[in-house]
């Protein structure tokens, strides 16, 4: 569906079914579907982003990306508990999923750098 947000996904789910329903009656025949919500949007928490970006600031640059609408697997993880969905970029090659994508092995240290420095920041945020 195109939103991220929950309450527009569920109003644009009951439309569709009154809609079907309303239809089927008017041509005097029943309907039925079979749904499939997908997966939800990513939804980060708000305390986490704010901590990861302040943490993270200290040892690489960071931007506030524009949402998107799609989905990732992560997004159910964030369904059940918080959590922060995060990029790290690589300069100006193609995107992850594109065949003319290189890595730059330089930043498989800013990706322990910064899974460990954020770590023990919010471990010792849990602690206080």
């Amino acid at each position: 569906m195109g939103t991220a947000n929950k309450e527009v996904r569920q109003q644009i789910k009951q439309r569709f079914f009154e809609t079907v329903e309303y239809t089927a009656k008017a041509q005097q025949v029943s309907a039925e579907i079979d749904w499939y919500d997908g997966d939800p949007s990513v939804d980060n928490d708000a305390k986490l982003t704010a901590l990861v970006q302040e943490e993270t600031e200290k040892f690489a640059p960071t931007y506030v990306q524009q949402p998107k609408l799609g989905s990732d697997d992560f997004a159910c993880y964030q369904a059940l508990i918080p959590g922060v969905y995060v990029n790290i970029g690589n300069g100006g090659s193609a995107s992850a999923h594109n065949p003319h994508f290189t890595a730059d092995d330089k930043l498989i240290i800013v990706g322990a750098q910064f899974f460990e420095k954020n770590a023990r920041r919010w471990l010792a945020e849990l602690a206080d």
